[in-house]
């Protein structure tokens, strides 16, 4: 048995139009554990995957769709032989793409993965942003700067430790500066948003709770506004 992406098209009435599936005797699919599917300015739909060969080999997939679900392109992206895998992407001002996700290095060390390619999903650089630790990220959106604003978790090999991340990049991908959030708990996963005046928002689970206790039952929503400069304007509990 093979891991497999599907997706379906919906009308207004959910119900199913067209469905397409990825799927290989040979590989597993994977479309990340956010979401790489975007919609982009064009009414195309683009779609950030990886195939696994192996569980230490596997390859970026990315697929642009018309708005019927008809392949326009796909392109394949190999690397070394380094796990990795995209969880979020967006559609860049120049019509290109940018994906985040996951370097697996060891078991001690994970990498922030970031991605850039053109309007036809070539590969135009990439950055492995190392914050220590078992780091990852799973969303991305371009700053009015032409920028990244990345959110993600560091995490580690000892439980009940974690702690939500956000970090800033230039336009090529060069990190600026970046934020550990929450206390001395293990934190729930962050959200980001960009304002109309250029500031960022982050939203997240601050845990309350003393470890084993499960963290659902004892948390708190932690709101939490910043400068383009990372400066912080406001912090909500």
């Amino acid at each position: 048995n093979r891991n497999i992406v599907i997706l379906n098209k919906l009308d207004s009435l959910g119900n199913i139009l067209k469905t397409v599936f990825f799927r290989s005797a040979v590989y597993n699919y994977w479309a990340g554990g956010v979401s790489s599917l975007v919609k982009t300015s064009d009414s195309a739909y683009f779609i950030a995957c990886s195939k696994e060969y192996t569980s230490n080999n596997s390859d970026h997939y990315l697929v642009k769709f018309n708005s019927d679900l008809d392949t326009i392109w796909t392109k394949t992206i190999d690397h070394d032989s380094i796990w990795e895998i995209y969880y979020n992407s967006c559609e860049t001002f120049d019509k290109g793409f940018a994906m985040v996700g996951l370097r697996i290095i060891n078991s001690n060390s994970w990498q922030i993965l970031l991605h850039k390619t053109d309007s036809m999903g070539n590969k135009l650089w990439e950055k492995a942003i190392n914050i220590g630790g078992l780091s990852g990220a799973d969303r991305i959106l371009e700053t009015p700067d032409k920028g990244f604003l990345i959110c993600g978790y560091k995490t580690s090999n000892a439980q009940g430790v974690g702690d939500p991340l956000i970090l800033k990049t230039d336009s090529a991908g060069n990190l600026l500066w970046y934020k550990f959030l929450g206390g001395n708990e293990k934190d729930g996963a962050a959200s980001i948003a960009i304002t109309p005046q250029g500031d960022y928002l982050v939203a997240y689970g601050y845990s309350t709770y003393t470890y084993p206790m499960n963290q659902y039952w004892a948390a708190r929503l932690n709101v939490i506004k910043y400068s383009a400069q990372g400066n912080q304007i406001w912090n909500k509990m």
